[in-house]
């Protein structure tokens, strides 16, 4: 669902171990794809329909400020071994961010199974690409305490000390909010500086429709003035101080 501006305040205020928007007054948006790749795919084709349409709409770019790029929420168990998905999505500019081994509700797991997960994870999305992982995201978009103290014991490894969560989750993964069409208006029209939006793969249908939804959202954002831009890139942005920042 939609957060408006102000709640997402309110809420960042009462919830300081979560992230749900940047406070800045910059036109910018943290564009975060969830649940990628596809599993069972050779060459993940789903997911490359996705990073097409970044790649399709920043081709078409004249002021070149306006590229777009993305945090790629990474589930360990859909890569498949000796797969290149990870190094194309760096390689086209965007990042990896951790999702867990599986998609499921981390915030039911106990300590120690949660903490053998992300680990796991972690280590299957460096190992070979080298990348410098920052983010987290429960499945569910649920936290705890639990995740809090893992991602304290994880900052030497570059991990922010917050779950991120988002303050714009389209409805996307379910049957009746599923269109493309409904996605980008309800996108659009709750925009905000230092907004965080939830696009989700995870299945051919998804990536199918995410990849439509950038298709006419990115350009429609761009006109607006708006950039996506992938998390690390959004809190490098300046802070607007406030009594009640969220990053």
């Amino acid at each position: 669902m939609y957060i408006p501006q102000g709640l997402v305040s309110a809420i960042a205020a009462v919830s300081p171990n979560a992230i749900f928007s940047k406070v800045t007054h910059e036109k910018v948006i943290g564009l975060t794809i969830d649940d990628v790749p596809t599993a069972s795919q050779p060459g993940y084709p789903s997911t490359q329909r996705i990073l097409g349409a970044i790649a399709d709409y920043n081709q078409t770019l004249v002021d070149q400020t306006y590229r777009a790029h993305a945090t790629f929420f990474v589930i360990g168990e859909q890569l498949t071994h000796g797969t290149n998905i990870l190094h194309q999505i760096i390689e086209q500019g965007h990042e990896i961010g951790n999702h867990g081994m599986r998609d499921h509700t981390h915030a039911s797991l106990p300590y120690g199974v949660l903490d053998e997960e992300i680990w796991r994870s972690h280590q299957l999305l460096t190992s070979d690409t080298g990348a410098q992982i920052q983010w987290f995201r429960p499945g569910r978009g649920i936290y705890n305490q639990g995740m809090v103290t893992m991602l304290r014991r994880l900052q030497p490894h570059g991990y922010h000390p917050k779950v991120v969560l988002a303050s714009m989750v389209p409805l996307d993964t379910r049957s009746e909010f599923k269109s493309p069409a409904f996605t980008v208006q309800y996108a659009s029209t709750f925009v905000f500086p230092g907004a965080i939006l939830v696009l989700h793969g995870g299945s051919e249908e998804r990536d199918r429709n995410t990849a439509q939804v950038l298709r006419t959202l990115l350009p429609r954002l761009q006109a607006k003035g708006y950039r996506a831009i992938t998390l690390s890139q959004l809190f490098s942005q300046p802070t607007q101080l406030s009594p009640l920042q969220s990053g």
